[in-house]
């Protein structure tokens, strides 16, 4: 796949590059001078050393971040494991004894949306990622089968998913069909399957135990990327379900107080 895509990505240069010569340099002959040639091929030197340098050094991040992660990762989620009984038991202990009871009910309640929402989400990926990979293979789109186990897979991340695996499909079949009707068939593809997750799959699987609209969902979405990046779009969802509880519990209390019910 990514042999063809950088095939793809050359032939499109090539097809592309004599209309970048006429906006980029109009009018410009061979006889422009050495020396103005000598500037441009410095800077584009100096250019091109430093987005390399650049590169190098966000690289190494990303790759020391990386195996930080695969590391640190097992070894944290270990302890957690074993000791999550004794963790949740000393938090207990701290909390004001008149209202224990009610700081647990409000837990018990965020645990509960947390968890319906994995589960059914889970469910929804394994799904969608079998129906994306059959109607890809089926309508003969090369790497049908991985783009839509990968689309499947991305789709916890309400949204994105069909999105992201939208445009690689759709790239994947622009190089690759000469036909639009083709290239519309893949697209059909995505849309019938976010049209049956978003009527049916989802409302079934996750209807309402995240006790979220769709219209919260996608603010949740676009703030906890805006913020957080990637990490924000797969905590979005599941933090806004624990605050819409917290926000209903207050809105309950308050709608039983003297302050809303007394003239």
């Amino acid at each position: 796949m990514a042999q063809n895509l950088a095939k793809g990505v050359d032939n499109l240069y090539r097809l592309a590059r004599p209309y970048l010569d006429q906006y980029i340099n109009p009018g410009r002959s061979p006889a422009d001078g050495a020396d103005a040639q000598g500037v441009s091929l410095a800077t584009e030197a100096l250019s091109w050393l430093a987005g390399f340098l650049g590169g190098v050094w966000s690289g190494g991040l990303a790759f020391f971040n990386m195996l930080s992660l695969v590391f640190i990762t097992p070894v944290v989620a270990f302890y957690l494991l074993r000791d999550w009984d004794r963790i949740v038991a000393s938090v207990d202990l701290w909390l004001p004894r008149p209202y224990a009871p009610l700081i647990r009910e409000q837990l018990q309640e965020i645990d509960k949306r947390l968890a319906g929402f994995l589960r059914g989400q889970a469910l929804v990926c394994l799904l969608l990622g079998a129906f994306y990979a059959i109607g890809l293979t089926a309508v003969g789109l090369s790497y049908g089968l991985i783009i839509g186990l990968v689309t499947g897979l991305v789709s916890f991340i309400p949204y994105l998913g069909m999105l992201l695996g939208a445009g690689i499909g759709l790239i994947v079949a622009f190089f690759q069909f000469d036909s639009w009707w083709m290239i519309g068939a893949v697209a059909g593809v995505f849309l019938i399957g976010q049209f049956i997750e978003g009527n049916f799959v989802s409302p079934i699987l996750v209807g309402d135990r995240v006790g979220l609209h769709p219209v919260w969902v996608m603010l949740a979405l676009l703030a906890g990327g805006a913020l957080f990046g990637f990490v924000g779009l797969l905590i979005a969802v599941p933090a806004a379900a624990a605050l819409a509880v917290l926000l209903r519990f207050a809105l309950d209390r308050y709608m039983a107080s003297p302050l809303y019910r007394d003239s």
